[in-house]
């Protein structure tokens, strides 16, 4: 996906899409000049524990 799409999907202004992705707090990949991503790993970040102590569900 591109940034307009990514910016789409999660509601916010393109230029935030660009500033996450280039601090690393969305996972995304330039090709060029432009930026790409994979849905399925920013909605896995996004929906992540920021917890550091937390433990994955699966272990609980």
């Amino acid at each position: 996906m591109n940034v307009a799409a990514v910016a789409e999907h999660l509601g916010v202004h393109p230029q935030t899409v660009y500033a996450h992705a280039a601090s690393g707090q969305i996972p995304g990949f330039r090709v060029g000049r432009a930026w790409r991503f994979y849905l399925s790993k920013v909605d896995a970040t996004l929906h992540e524990s920021s917890d550091p102590w937390a433990l994955p569900s699966r272990r609980r």
